[in-house]
């Protein structure tokens, strides 16, 4: 009767064991793995640049028509 409780400790042993191995093995090996590249949305980000250079034009002619006026105002004083 000892011998088969020592068999069956044995194998629960082994199989936690072979468990714990892969576990860690799977462990390592994902923190060596490089992840992939990304996939890139480039129509969204050449929107997204459009709508930025378009913001900076307007904001750029508001600023020279701004600049345009204070120079009429003081050519008026």
């Amino acid at each position: 009767m000892k011998d088969s409780e020592n068999f069956f400790v044995f194998i629960a042993g082994a199989a936690v064991a072979l468990l714990l191995f892969f576990g860690i093995v799977t462990a390592i090996k994902k923190s060596f793995s490089l992840p992939g590249p990304e996939r890139i949305d480039s129509s969204q980000m050449v929107d997204e640049q459009k709508r930025h250079s378009q913001d900076i034009m307007d904001r750029q002619k508001r600023s020279m028509e701004d600049q345009k006026q204070r120079i009429r105002d003081l050519q008026h004083r």
